[in-house]
């Protein structure tokens, strides 16, 4: 295990050649005042222990340590406890996402940073991980592959060619400009402008059978806002209108719905039988709609009265299936 000196000389070695690209041996030597010994064993350490893409070379008559990697940068030793504990919970929440395409990178990501976590902060906490559970979500599969492209058909601003199957219908293909990547209760959407229909769309990656990347490529439009087509705290169906709900729940589930905050701009009347009345403003017409129907008879909607037409139609077929 590293030495608190050790420490010091290693993240100067970090800091020094992320600012100039790399660090002379001479120089730590006589910085630290320790034998050129001394620094080759904290080489060692850097490569072999922390997994660091360092490597030796002359300039100037000169040994120089440089990264051979751009992106390498040295994990922070000094962590907290309750950093540590976040971590070891944050591992269990990755082990949810195993059959999504970047579970791989993120899992070998987190594993480096709990790697240069000392061992024995680590022994304190690793008992936590058998008093905790997760349920999983359900996330639905995605092919790697397929994933790969539409994450650099974003990055490089390229028009992307789907063959794309909606429930209940036939494949189409469409050639659309990918602009954003959402997940949402379990799955991936990708939003861009489908280009024969000329507007902004929602796509769920699951359904999306084939991929092919152009060499066309399109700008990206700078007035383009998420929230404007979707609502980050409701869901990712793509609407432009937004509707002013308001939902009654039973005073029996009152205190689990102020549980749990169903968006960031609702309100809260509490009337004095013990009801309460949710309202908020939002585009997510059908999310709500499935969310007030998951209630049952708990839960009245007030408002839009164009939803609560559609939910009385709704439970009138309910009725006729279990008459």
């Amino acid at each position: 295990m590293a030495g608190k000196n050790q420490i010091e000389r290693i993240l100067y070695i970090d800091k020094s050649i992320r600012k100039t690209g790399f660090v002379e041996k001479e120089h730590v030597i006589t910085y630290f005042e320790v034998n050129a010994r001394t620094i080759e064993r904290d080489i060692e350490f850097l490569h072999d222990r922390l997994c660091a893409p360092i490597e030796s070379s002359k300039l100037n008559n000169k040994t120089v340590y440089r990264y051979t990697e751009r992106g390498f940068f040295l994990p922070d030793f000094f962590m907290t406890d309750k950093e540590i504990l976040s971590m070891i919970i944050g591992e269990k929440i990755i082990e949810k996402y195993i059959n999504t395409p970047f579970y791989k990178e993120i899992k070998s990501s987190y594993d480096k940073m709990l790697k240069n976590i000392p061992e024995f902060n680590l022994e304190n906490f690793e008992s936590v991980k058998n008093h905790l559970s997760i349920i999983d979500i359900g996330n639905a599969e995605i092919n790697e592959e397929l994933w790969t492209l539409i994450i650099s058909a974003i990055h490089d601003c390229r028009i992307i060619s789907i063959n794309y199957r909606k429930p209940a219908s036939d494949c189409k293909t469409r050639r659309i400009e990918p602009y954003h990547i959402v997940h949402h209760s379990g799955n991936w959407y990708l939003i861009g402008r489908d280009i024969l229909e000329d507007h902004i769309k929602t796509y769920a990656v699951s359904r999306i059978q084939k991929i092919d990347v152009e060499k066309n490529k399109f700008k990206y439009p700078l007035n383009f806002n998420i929230d404007k087509h979707i609502d980050l705290s409701l869901g990712v169906y793509n609407a432009e209108k937004n509707y002013n709900f308001s939902i009654k729940f039973a005073k029996e589930v009152a205190d689990f719905i102020k549980e749990k905050r169903w968006h960031i701009n609702q309100k809260i009347e509490y009337l004095k039988n013990g009801e309460i009345i949710l309202s908020f403003s939002s585009s997510q017409y059908e999310e709500v709609k499935n969310r007030v129907l998951s209630w049952g008879s708990n839960a009245e909607l007030l408002q839009p009265e164009e939803l609560k037409m559609e939910i009385k139609e709704i439970i009138k077929k309910m009725q006729e299936i279990y008459k």
